[in-house]
């Protein structure tokens, strides 16, 4: 903090602070940018809400196993949850990458039949969804 005086017995001396020399730079801001503090918090707020928002619309892996009533790996079937497919390995495992959050559909087919439909619910980055397909004579 630096200290100046006037010369004069009348005169006192006055302290400047750093809070002086900001001055002209409130006056810029008020002038050039006249928003109120409600504006400024409403669009800090709306940042927060678009982050929060894009990090929920990053889509999810799902990945898991698909087998018969036996245990055993039901292999080159089809799986599909919205409109993003995968066909099951050797060992009825399957990945799908890009699958959105929320309420799905997941379908299991085989040469065009439906082996399986069910409703499933995303709700992370990665999601592990095994099933078991009842009765399936073919795959």
């Amino acid at each position: 903090m630096t200290t100046t005086t006037t010369a004069g017995p009348a005169c006192r001396s006055k302290p400047r602070t750093d809070h002086q020399s900001a001055l002209p730079v409130r006056q810029f801001l008020k002038r050039y940018f006249p928003l109120s503090r409600q504006v400024r918090v409403f669009g800090i707020g709306l940042m927060l809400l678009i982050t929060v928002l894009r990090a929920q619309i990053q889509p999810s892996i799902v990945f898991g196993k698909i087998t018969r009533q036996n245990n055993q790996p039901v292999t080159q079937v089809l799986v599909s949850i919205a409109g993003k497919i995968a066909y099951t390995d050797d060992g009825g495992r399957y990945r799908i990458d890009g699958v959105p959050l929320g309420r799905q559909t997941m379908l299991v087919t085989s040469r065009g039949t439906v082996l399986l439909r069910v409703a499933v619910t995303i709700s992370g980055s990665e999601q592990r969804i095994d099933k078991t397909l009842p009765n399936v004579t073919g795959g």
